[in-house]
């Protein structure tokens, strides 16, 4: 147990510069303050945004059996957050979101003989969406830290992200920007055949997304761990985030005290295909069959310059097996385009295979039977990366003995740098101690969805009808997301106690020291476990 300061104030020798410098920016309580971390403060926000929109559309017959239109669309807008801090640097809402959307398109459709029309379209999309912060060109120094850790972050400066667990959240954080941006491109051609009405057709789409690593300065959290009565149990009534904060202490137990991101660009994107073609079949007055199939391919996500982490090798030994090898050490890091890798994840299908069935059927004059089944492929989805070795978050550590005594300061966050951004040179080192997300490589889709119906009308006299009917839905083979680095249900039985158990650190020397794993002699035995 921890003893507590005296009548529950902390001495001025052991307050932080620096955490008192954050605690200022807090607003005085404008309502009475039932209790410790008790909301005290409500302010009402009046915010104005902006937007306009235009669009152009042309309209031109060439011939008489040859007609084209193209449009043009732009949508603009400004969206600046909620300030709930008036006036103050540090307010939470700190985002003024910009987007501007431009979207084209052309279309022709060409009458080749009375039973047959063709018709070709052409289409662009782009959507910028930048998300600066209000407190943009702010320094950290002005808090008091040193200049080196504004020398972190040199691009993108702004006021740091503050999480002080029962107080309110504040700060900026980090600025990100996206642009959206699509290609299309199809063609279809309708034939009258006798009982025939036959369309066939040919699809392209380029999906992609570029993008630029949220970057900026430290976050900071500050959790009650270290100014609790016990540093292994939560105790009611004692400690607080803004205690730690004022002691300048951030993280607490395994958790970590704030993070800084280092990044680059990225382009990613998917390619798409597709073929189809459909029979509108009318057998007899009273039957109509419709029958069709298309096939697509779909390629899985990849990055134009190959700055991706395609998966997680866990069937092959990790190099530094050989180093430790009292613990069972599986998995290497693989880059697209390196090593005979292929440039993108997972194991796309080569063909998906879409079948549709469908009919109508008219019993008599007042009733009508109709049915339908087909295969419909999820379309994959995805949004802005952050490739491992191409953005590396290095987080401050809080503890490296469960929480016991802290490992950082406010005066040093990061006392052994930062993780450098190192691509793909690390190869099958990269990325150890970190959190990675990957695409199984046995990947073949997003999955796919067979829907069906069947519905029955009949008419009961010149002014009523009824209509029943069911319509179904079945999703096969979607992706799932699985946490493989789980602790083993059979080491429960060690308890808080013998899991926190500070041992030798096996990987100190091998593993950054900028990381948990490698950053002290000593680890909490539940890491070597998972």
């Amino acid at each position: 147990l921890r003893t507590a300061f005296a009548n529950n104030i902390i001495p001025a020798s052991r307050l932080s510069p620096i955490g008192l410098a954050l605690a200022s920016y807090y607003p005085l309580p404008n309502q009475p303050t039932a209790s410790y971390g008790a909301a005290n403060y409500i302010y009402s926000i009046s915010t104005q945004d902006r937007a306009d929109q235009g669009t152009f559309k042309l309209d031109h017959e060439f011939a008489p059996w040859l007609k084209a239109s193209g449009s043009y669309l732009h949508y603009g807008s400004q969206e600046p957050s909620n300030q709930t801090f008036p006036g103050s640097i540090a307010t939470p809402g700190q985002t003024i979101i910009y987007r501007h959307v431009d979207a084209t398109q052309v279309n022709a459709t060409a009458t080749l003989s009375p039973t047959t029309v063709l018709t070709a379209r052409f289409g662009f999309n782009r959507f910028p969406d930048y998300e600066p912060k209000f407190s943009r060109g702010f320094q950290l120094s002005t808090l008091g830290f040193p200049a080196s850790v504004d020398g972190l972050t040199p691009a993108n400066p702004d006021f740091p992200s503050i999480t002080a667990g029962e107080m309110a959240a504040y700060g900026g954080g980090t600025t990100s920007w996206t642009v959206y941006h699509s290609t299309s491109f199809n063609t279809e051609v309708a034939k009258f055949m006798g009982k025939h009405s036959v369309k066939a057709g040919f699809e392209w789409r380029l999906i992609a997304d570029a993008s630029q690593t949220a970057t900026g300065p430290s976050s900071f959290v500050f959790a009650s761990g270290f100014t609790s009565q016990s540093a292994a149990k939560t105790v009611n009534g004692t400690g607080g985030g803004l205690a730690s904060m004022l002691l300048g202490y951030p993280g607490s137990g395994t958790a970590t005290g704030g993070s800084i991101t280092l990044g680059t660009k990225y382009n990613d994107f998917v390619h798409y295909a597709a073929f189809f073609i459909q029979d509108d079949y009318r057998i007899t007055p009273k039957l109509t069959l419709n029958i069709g199939f298309r096939g697509e391919h779909e390629s899985n996500l990849a990055e134009a310059n190959n700055k991706y982490f395609i998966d997680a090798d866990l069937t092959r030994a990790n190099p530094l097996q050989a180093s430790i090898p009292g613990l069972t050490l599986r998995g290497q890091a693989r880059y697209a385009g390196v090593g005979g890798n292929p440039n993108h994840a997972g194991n796309p299908l080569a063909l998906k295979l879409g079948p549709r069935f469908g009919f109508a059927y008219s019993a008599n004059s007042k009733t009508v039977i109709r049915g339908g089944y087909g295969i419909f492929w999820i379309p994959q989805s995805f949004s802005a990366q952050d490739a491992t070795g191409y953005s590396q978050t290095t987080s401050i550590v809080g503890s490296t003995n469960g929480g016991y005594t802290p490992a950082s300061t406010l005066s040093n966050p990061y006392p052994n740098g930062l993780l450098p951004v190192s691509g793909n040179t690390l190869g099958a080192l990269a990325a150890i101690g970190q959190a990675i997300n990957a695409t199984d490589p046995g990947t073949r889709s997003a999955g796919y969805v067979e829907q069906m119906s069947m519905d029955f009308q009949r008419q009961l006299d010149k002014k009523s009808s009824v209509q029943f009917g069911y319509i179904g839905s079945h999703t096969l083979k979607q992706a799932l997301t699985i946490n493989v680095n789980q602790l083993n249900p059979s080491y429960f039985s060690l308890g808080a106690a013998g899991l926190n158990k500070s041992v030798t650190n096996p990987f100190y020397g091998y593993a950054p020291n900028t990381l948990s794993l490698g950053s002290s002699q000593t680890i909490s035995q539940s890491t070597l476990l998972l």
